[in-house]
């Protein structure tokens, strides 16, 4: 049976458009990096990353909407292909929805062979 690594803990955070379930390890005053699963996943892909993790980082690996512990609420598709092409081409998640996402946040997505991340500016 699986154990969780005891470095870890979960929560749930709510947005104004759903209720996220995150797993969590560092300080909540530490620098944060989201952790961003691919198709099919939840954010159990990153526990061995975020248990073996630094100490000086708040990790976080939500579960996506639908996904995981994540509520599964409805997608509005109809803004589509119309995005493409500006600087927020999806309806992923977005700074405000997060419960920290300061300025300085850093984000890692993967997905099959996809990567993306974000980082602050310098």
């Amino acid at each position: 049976m699986y154990r969780m690594p005891e470095s870890i803990s979960a929560r749930h955070v709510d947005t104004d458009r759903l209720r996220m379930h995150c797993l969590v390890r560092g300080r909540d005053d530490a620098a944060p990096v989201v952790l961003v699963h691919g198709n099919l996943a939840t954010g159990l892909f990153f526990d061995d990353l975020m248990d073996r993790g630094p100490d000086d980082l708040l990790l976080v690996a939500p579960d996506m909407r639908g996904f995981g512990a994540t509520q599964r609420a409805p997608i509005d598709a109809t803004r589509g292909a119309a995005r493409l092409g500006r600087r927020r081409p999806c309806a992923g998640p977005r700074p405000r929805d997060r419960a920290a996402a300061p300025p300085d946040r850093m984000v890692d997505g993967r997905s099959r062979d996809h990567a993306v991340r974000d980082r602050p500016p310098r």
